[in-house]
């Protein structure tokens, strides 16, 4: 049996006003024998992210998208023939790619995330392989005055089990009760994108319940992978 473990974590990004910041703090999602296995894991749900997200609506400031300074980074895109703004904040590059990269080809998109170097969702870390529990968490949705959103990155431990399966179906089980008591009575805004058919990143502020927890996939529980030490 190998001695590593590959993991698969979820980066706690969260809303800035208008922009998005990346706040201490990962969940673990998943673990795997090899490298590969993992790193695909993550490559899938990396660009289910980029397809929803303005990658320069990521960060505060330059330094937090990428280690090139912008002179570089317009050069890199130079490269592949891409024109880049003419203005020099971050809305100007935000606006850039609103106004223009559904229209590129895959190769350019690929080119500026591949700069932006410092904007990711997911990574892969090896771990010493052990024994694993996958704990059945509770969202903590918050009340902003007018809808709920998700608060901080994790939640509320409710149950843990030894089998994935196990925990999938409690979650499964505890996600329908739940429901019964939101359909009617509350607005969600769906800002947490990991999930495959939520909205664009940012775009949409709140849902009805009803739509937001079927037809966008918002959950009120969730299931994530925690190391519990022993052999494997």
């Amino acid at each position: 049996m190998s001695e590593s473990r590959f993991v698969v974590r979820r980066l706690n990004w969260r809303e800035a006003g208008a922009l998005f910041v990346r706040l201490p703090g990962e969940v673990r999602l998943a673990s795997f024998d090899t490298f590969e296995a993992a790193d695909a894991d993550r490559a899938r749900r990396e660009a289910q992210v980029r397809d929803r997200v303005n990658p320069f609506r990521c960060g505060t400031a330059w330094h937090a998208l990428t280690a090139f300074p912008e002179g570089v980074f317009r050069d890199w895109l130079s490269d592949v023939s891409l024109a880049p703004p003419d203005g020099a904040t971050l809305g100007d590059w935000a606006q850039w790619w609103a106004d223009g990269s559904a229209a590129w080809p895959a190769e350019h998109r690929a080119r500026v995330w591949e700069g932006l170097d410092r904007v990711r969702f997911f990574e892969t870390i090896e771990r010493p392989a052990s024994a694993v529990a996958y704990a059945v968490m509770r969202v903590l949705w918050e009340y902003n005055d007018s809808w709920y959103d998700p608060g901080t990155e994790g939640g509320t431990t409710v149950r843990a089990f030894r089998s994935r399966e196990r925990a999938d179906a409690e979650c499964a089980r505890l996600e329908a009760e739940a429901r019964t008591g939101w359909v009617d009575d509350h607005s969600i805004g769906t800002q947490r994108w990991q999930l495959d058919e939520w909205p664009k990143f940012g775009e949409d502020t709140a849902f009805d319940a009803a739509e937001a927890l079927d037809a966008y996939g918002a959950r009120l529980f969730e299931v994530v992978e925690i190391d519990v030490g022993g052999e494997a």
